[in-house]
């Protein structure tokens, strides 16, 4: 085995075109990054959003346990619930809160509006985007050459769940870059770029924990790493790099004590509830489909790719790591409970630049590789089928207008605070996230109210001296009406709304203006 070349593997690839190849994988980094920052839908809307954005402003205060008074004012059921935002649960002290994500992706954003001001924490998903496409460029070049370093690069940046993740605040472009980095950097016996390895994995554990099982083929993968003229082990690079996956796993354990009152709690509920075998077969069925929907059957061909790279040490190493990383995300999400729509494929992210490697890298069967015109037309071949199907999937599921659809958050909070009073509380659900981060006015979730408490629950808020609105999207009046109906008048919104957003769909009502019948 060698250890990664100082250019790519084939000798027709000279050092200049290397360096060329390099400054051309780096524009398309700044072409991304351009492009997500303007495109993007930077908003803290739904509750992964707003729940990463919420956490990201608790770390910048140094403060990340939010004390709720109410809780012990109210006398109904889970009042701790009731007035938890999304991306919120109650924390182990009555009367206080507890942000539920991971921390790695809120800790940077915190840091980095920190001291760059509001707003700057806003660039860290198209920062890690342009990364994570420059390092597949990377690794393409290594591992198969330019021409397929150059198309895994475009055909990641322009895939619809990297695409779609790309252009809001999430947690799942920068998991697949500090994955992603974490190997480049753990294929060098540089004690530098060990120490660089070890603090990408920790940042990558503390971003996506349930992933630490990753750390085994990585550190594997490090420990293999050798130079051309030595025969042993790389023990210095793995000892690093594992003591990086220690300390993380540590912040970890330690977060989750404070937060959820144990080392194995999380925010995400029992592992019992989330995992089970059960869930396989649909999942098997769904995330299939999906692929299929989005990268083509030729994804498929990435298996063949990575026979294909067996065929020389360096490549090798790396073909044995790829499918290690492969089968692990696979498996971690394969027994999770299911979800019902493509975007879910945004967890398998950190696999997605080993994938595209590994489906080019089918080029490099002797049969191919022996004939470059044909080795040549089989790369731009998948390229373009796989980039148009890329276009053709986001255009039919409105991948392109996330921006605008995400806006009806900014829409209705701006509302808020410039027209209801400050002691308003909203009764809502999905603009719960939203309403906490950008107004100054309470929630209560009405998914965690007891179905004949509504009514009483008005009436308490106003006797404590707060103005109750109703706050629901369209699809959530009936959902709403389900759950009170049977108890409550105020369930029926026979009124008309105080404020209705049209093109948003949400309407506001205000209990009091609710004519006596």
């Amino acid at each position: 085995m060698t250890e990664r070349p100082s250019r790519p593997a084939h000798a027709h690839d000279s050092r200049k075109a290397y360096r060329q190849w390099l400054a051309a994988a780096a524009a398309l980094g700044v072409v991304v990054f351009v492009l997500t920052s303007a495109f993007g839908a930077f908003v803290a809307g739904g509750a992964d959003s707003s729940g990463y954005l919420n956490q990201a402003r608790l770390w910048e205060r140094g403060t990340l346990i939010t004390n709720e008074s109410l809780i012990e004012r109210v006398d109904w059921p889970f009042a701790d619930w009731t007035f938890s935002p999304l991306g919120f649960r109650p924390g182990v002290t009555r009367g206080t809160l507890v942000p539920i994500y991971s921390p790695g992706y809120p800790m940077v954003m915190g840091s980095i509006r920190r001291v760059f001001g509001a707003g700057s924490e806003m660039y860290v998903v198209p920062i890690t985007a342009a990364g994570l496409v420059v390092c597949t460029a990377i690794l393409g070049t290594w591992v198969g050459g330019l021409p397929i370093g150059a198309a895994a690069s475009l055909l990641l940046a322009t895939s619809p769940p990297f695409v779609l993740q790309s252009l809001q605040p999430m947690s799942d472009v920068p998991t697949a870059f500090w994955w992603t980095l974490a190997a480049l950097l753990g294929s060098s016996r540089r004690l530098i770029d060990s120490l660089a390895s070890a603090a990408a994995v920790a940042m990558a554990i503390l971003t996506r924990p349930n992933l630490v099982p990753l750390a085994i083929p990585l550190v594997l993968f490090v420990l293999a790493a050798r130079r051309r003229e030595e025969t042993s082990y790389n023990w210095r690079g793995a000892i690093i790099v594992s003591s990086g996956v220690v300390m993380a796993a540590a912040l970890v354990a330690y977060l989750n004590t404070i937060f959820f009152g144990s080392p194995g709690s999380s925010g995400y509920g029992a592992p019992r509830d989330l995992y089970q075998l059960g869930f396989v077969p649909v999942n098997v069925v769904r995330y299939t489909q999906w692929l299929m929907q989005s990268e083509t059957i030729l994804i498929f061909a990435a298996l063949a790719g990575l026979v294909a790279l067996r065929r020389n040490a360096f490549a090798g190493r790396w073909a044995m790591f790829a499918a290690a990383v492969v089968a692990i995300v696979l498996s971690s999400y394969l027994f999770y409970r299911p979800f019902d729509n493509w975007t879910y494929l945004r967890f398998f992210l950190p696999a997605y630049p080993l994938l595209f490697v590994a489906l080019l890298s089918v080029a490099n069967f002797n049969f191919f590789a022996s004939r470059p015109g044909l080795k040549t037309a089989l790369i731009v071949t998948t390229t373009v089928v796989v980039f148009g199907a890329h276009i053709n999937f986001m255009l039919h599921n409105h991948v392109f207008q996330t921006k605008a659809l995400e806006q009806k958050y900014l829409t209705v909070t701006d509302y808020i605070q410039r027209s209801l009073p400050a002691n308003a509380v909203f009764i809502s659900h999905q603009y719960t996230g939203s309403i906490h981060y950008y107004t100054d006015r309470r929630i209560l979730r009405y998914d965690w109210l007891v179905p004949n408490r509504l009514d009483d629950a008005v009436h308490r808020l106003e006797s404590l001296g707060y103005k109750p609105y109703v706050l629901l999207e369209d699809w959530e009046e009936p959902v709403f009406q389900q759950r009170f109906l049977s108890d409550s008048t105020l369930a029926k919104l026979d009124w008309y709304p105080s404020v209705e957003f049209p093109t948003n769909h949400v309407r506001i009502y205000d209990p009091a203006k609710r004519p006596a019948k």
